[in-house]
């Protein structure tokens, strides 16, 4: 093999290595975004369940072993 084809193949294999190392972190980030918003939307969804099972009344009345044992029973 000459040296410029040997410099040939040496520059191609950058080339590709390079373009294949874009490609993943452009795919890591799509996945890790898609991965956050999956789990802000979960989040929100068992936030909206904790407040409309929340035991309202205790907690204006401070009736704090009420609260504890509803926050027990939401833990589960």
């Amino acid at each position: 093999m000459t040296s410029l084809t040997a410099r040939l193949y040496s520059l191609i294999a950058i080339l590709l290595g390079v373009g294949l190392l874009a490609t993943g972190i452009v795919l890591d980030r799509d996945s890790r975004q898609t991965t956050v918003h999956l789990l802000e939307a979960e989040g929100r969804r068992e936030l909206a369940l904790l407040r409309v099972s929340a035991p309202v009344a205790e907690i204006r009345r401070g009736d704090i072993a009420a609260v504890d044992a509803w926050c027990d029973r939401a833990g589960e």
